[in-house]
């Protein structure tokens, strides 16, 4: 398996939780990848997506105040 990607650490501490969410919603999806006995199904996708997406939200919740950290596709 590769190594992941580098990150930049939240400077809010109240970004952290919401790291610490993405990081277990990657590390699921790449365990469900790695998974050969099986096929992927659509709806185990589906459903971290919208984990996914609740946490972009929250995210830009906390960052209305700072615009330019927001993310670009929002």
């Amino acid at each position: 398996m590769s190594e992941s990607p580098f990150y930049k650490a939240p400077i809010d501490p109240a970004e952290k939780p919401i790291l610490d969410n993405l990081v277990h919603i990657r590390d699921s999806l790449e365990l469900l990848k790695a998974d050969k006995s099986k096929y992927i199904r659509s709806q185990d996708v589906v459903s971290y997506y919208e984990k996914l997406i609740d946490q972009v939200h929250d995210l830009n919740d906390i960052r209305t105040t700072k615009r330019d950290e927001q993310n670009r596709c929002m």
